[in-house]
């Protein structure tokens, strides 16, 4: 019997581990934490053992991160064994290089849980959905914001809602890489990669987190029939590839904004529209894990998942959205002149104006744009006197 070496035993390990132990699989387990030891299986806290074990036949990276999990996995494909990870930052950082080195060592490298958890995703734009010439990829890639803002929608302010969500685990006890955006932004670089056949890393792109929003723009959504999601597409365009991550306001009727909770989509689009949907993290990972390992058994080739193309990546100033403002001004009169004046002047036409009530001294005011470019919108916000009006939302609509 073939067997598989396990590195990383938390969460997603762990529950790997039970179920592969389940169907009777040889296992020999890695962790740095001796209480991590799984009754009656084979245990280590050397990495090197299992990376240098000849009898090993494939190995299972669950440690996340850039180091060492990027030499764990290069050290394997060149020891001759195949290697399944979770790990969307060494794909989304590494992804190619190491997609090389197996090649090189005719061994495989699958990555399915690196995005979306249990949906299939990877696989279906790898294989299935080939000929859907798939245009743009839009998606709710992670669980702990879209849990958030689902909540939110659901009238809990923001510190309450990631309280809860740290409460039930889909929230780490330092979010910032979560509610900033950079998860999201990880894995659409890998799908964009892969379906697009080039090479992307998440450095290279828009990306804004959920941290800004308040009860304020969440209530606006609601009364223009709107649902405020985080956002990760990519986009072939006349000028290049776009690619960001940012908060979104979409309408209700959006293929994604009915997917609540910690539960992850991505929308293709293409000769067909299609959505995937599915639980995207914790132990719903383990599905996907299990499948990679699985196609490697039963006799998968090493394919290549990435490519050469070569696009331009359109700079943020570039980005052109419709676009929410929410601003803390003075309750006096000429102030909405102002804001009007400045955005006028730097031609950015405005759809709808609105105060959304009182706030200490200030009153919130909500304006939506037409379509602009970022620039345009940076460049007319630094021209407001902020002692008049300061930005606290920005978030882009869809609808």
């Amino acid at each position: 019997m073939k067997r598989i070496g396990i590195i990383g035993l938390g969460t997603l390990g762990s529950e790997v581990a039970k179920q592969l132990n389940k169907q009777g699989l040889w296992l020999v387990l890695c962790d740095i934490d001796e209480s991590k030891q799984i009754s009656g299986l084979p245990f280590t806290t050397n990495a090197n053992i299992i990376l240098n074990d000849p009898k090993i036949y494939m190995v299972v990276e669950l440690i996340g991160g850039y180091h060492p999990a990027y030499e764990f996995i290069a050290g394997a494909l060149k020891n001759g064994k195949n290697v399944v990870t979770a790990n969307k930052a060494v794909i989304d950082q590494y992804g190619s290089e190491l997609e090389q080195i197996a090649i090189e060592n005719e061994k495989c490298l699958k990555f399915e849980a690196a995005v979306g958890g249990a949906i299939p995703v990877i696989d279906a734009i790898q294989h299935s959905l080939t000929g859907n010439n798939t245009k743009k990829i839009s998606g709710i890639l992670n669980g702990t914001t879209n849990y958030i803002l689902t909540r939110m929608h659901e009238s809990l302010d923001y510190e309450t809602a990631l309280k809860e969500a740290q409460e039930k685990g889909f929230a780490e006890a330092d979010p910032s890489f979560d509610i900033k955006g950079k998860d999201a932004a990880q894995k659409i670089a890998i799908l964009a990669s892969i379906n697009f056949k080039t090479k992307i890393n998440s450095e290279k792109f828009y990306v804004r987190g959920i941290n800004s929003i308040g009860q304020f723009d969440i209530r606006y959504a609601n009364s223009q029939g709107w649902v405020t999601k985080l956002i990760a597409s990519a986009e072939v365009k006349v000028n290049g590839l776009e690619l960001k991550v940012c908060p979104t306001m979409i309408s209700q009727k959006h293929p994604l904004a009915s997917v609540a909770y910690e539960r992850n989509a991505v929308h293709l689009q293409g000769d067909a529209n299609i959505t995937l949907a599915g639980e995207g993290a914790g132990k719903a990972a383990a599905t996907s894990v299990i499948s990679d390992v699985k196609r490697i058994l039963n006799g998968a080739k090493p394919e290549r998942y990435f490519g050469n193309n070569e696009y331009i990546i359109l700079s943020n100033g570039n980005l052109i959205s419709r676009f929410y403002l929410r601003f803390d001004a003075v309750d006096k009169p000429g102030v909405l002149h102002h804001i009007s004046g400045v955005l006028s002047d730097n031609k950015i036409s405005i759809w709808k104006v609105e105060q959304l009530g009182e706030s200490n001294s200030k009153v919130p005011v909500a304006i939506v744009t037409y379509e602009t470019y970022y620039s345009t919108l940076n460049s007319a916000l630094g021209s407001l006197d902020r002692k008049i009006a300061d930005i606290r939302s920005i978030i882009h609509v869809l609808a």
